[in-house]
This record gives C-alpha cells, structure tokens and sequence, in this order.
C-alpha cells in the first residue's frame, strides 16, 4: 500500500467565543503513487504557549474543534495516515485565541426562606424580650412572629421566672397554639425559673397560662426545627440570658 499523498491546506477559523478553535482541510485524492488514496484517520497537532496536544480525527471527517487555551498565541497542522504511514505534514497555521472576558453582571438575586427555618443544631439566640400573657388563669395566645427571623419558625425556646418574694408556689404552663397538653413546670417556686423549648405554629404564635401575675416570661431563642432537646439546664440558660 502506498503513502497518501500530502494534504491540502488546512484551514483554522475562530468561533463566537473564545478559545473555540475549528480545523478544517481537505482530503487528499491520491497516494503517494497516483492511487486512489486510502485514509484511516488525520492526527491535528497543536501547540500553543500554555498547551499542545494531537486532536485525533475519523477518515470520514473533514473538520473538527480542538481544545485550546484562552488568550495565547498558537499553531497547528496536521497528517492523514493509513496502514503504510503518516502523509506528508500540512501547512502550519499560526492563530491567536481571544482573551477570557468577564461575565456579565448577575441579576434578579433572591432570597428566599427554607421551608422550616433553621436547621435544629443551629439555634438563634435572641436579644430576650417579654411575652408575659396579659392576663392570668388561663390560656393566652401569644405572638412571637415579630421577634423571629423566618417566616416559618419551626421552635421557640422561653424561660418562665416566679419573680414574687414569698414562698407561694404558682402554675405556669406553655404550648403550642392549638395543642391541649402543656409544658413547663406547672408548680413554679417563688423566686425560681423554668425554661424549655416548644413549637409555634404557622402564624409564629404559642399559648401560655400562668397561676398569678407575679410570673413573668421571656423569649430568648429560636429553632428551625420543632421536635429538639430541651436544655439540660435551664435556670443556667435563664441566668445566662439576664432573666
């Protein structure tokens, strides 16, 4: 079997946007000895300042893109090969690839909550306010959604203190809104405090009863999910947060 023949001039062109380089040539006719030529495939080689390499191409093709580096000066040429040989080298084209731009400006940021707030191991501790009920000896609603950073508080942590100086026990209870079964020590001392961590539904509201007005509550932190480990010590995370 005979050599192919050289090819004819091979031909690079730039695409739209950098670095996207497309090789195209045309097939050699003949062998080296007038024969009808027979090609396997073309091997592209390119070098470049950063880069070189061979692109590989079927005998069917007569084009392809290669993968070279952004803003750098390059050139390439390439052969057509059967199971005689290599044909002889193209002609070598030289070709810059265009800079790398900047992308453009992004637009229509958004931030949106994720459906339950806070993950449970990441609570927000909040400047303590008091949410003492309005009234006592029953069950008060009570909004907390003003004090919350989500839209959808899944917990809410509140510490209970019996702020009168006598020995008089009291009730003092909380849970979430709608709920029947309460929470909290429900025989606070006098001069002691509870705190522990309920739900609130999706309006952000909870509901408290207390036994005398001498009970005061405060909020102090927020969950992002609603079924957690209550403190191991809440009249030290009472005392932490001023109460």
């Amino acid at each position: 079997m005979r050599l192919v023949a050289g090819l004819c001039a091979l031909l690079l062109s730039l695409g739209s946007t950098a670095a996207t380089v497309t090789a195209s040539w045309d097939r050699p006719q003949t062998n080296t000895d007038g024969s009808p030529a027979v090609i396997d495939g073309y091997r592209i080689s390119y070098q470049c300042q950063t880069k070189q390499g061979t692109a590989p191409a079927t005998a069917e093709q007569t084009s392809r893109q290669l993968d070279v580096p952004d803003g750098e000066q390059c050139s390439a040429s390439m052969v057509a090969y059967n199971a005689a040989g290599d044909s002889q080298r193209s002609n070598v084209v030289q070709f810059s690839t265009p800079p790398l731009e900047r992308p453009g400006a992004v637009r229509n940021l958004r931030i949106s909550w994720s459906e339950r707030g806070r993950e449970p191991d990441m609570p927000r501790w909040i400047d303590y306010v008091e949410l003492t009920p309005p009234a006592y000896g029953s069950w008060q609603t009570i909004d907390v959604s003003p004090y919350l950073s989500g839209p959808n508080p899944a917990a809410v942590t509140v510490c209970i203190r019996h702020t009168a100086v006598t020995t008089t026990r009291h009730t003092a209870a909380v849970r979430k809104y709608g709920q029947t079964t309460g929470l909290g020590n429900r025989n606070l001392e006098a001069g002691h405090n509870v705190c522990t961590t309920l739900g609130v539904d999706e309006q952000g509201r909870i509901e408290a009863s207390f036994g005398a007005a001498e009970i005061r509550m405060f909020l102090v932190m927020e969950w992002g999910a609603e079924h957690i480990e209550v403190p191991t010590s809440p009249s030290r995370l009472c005392r932490l947060r001023g109460t």
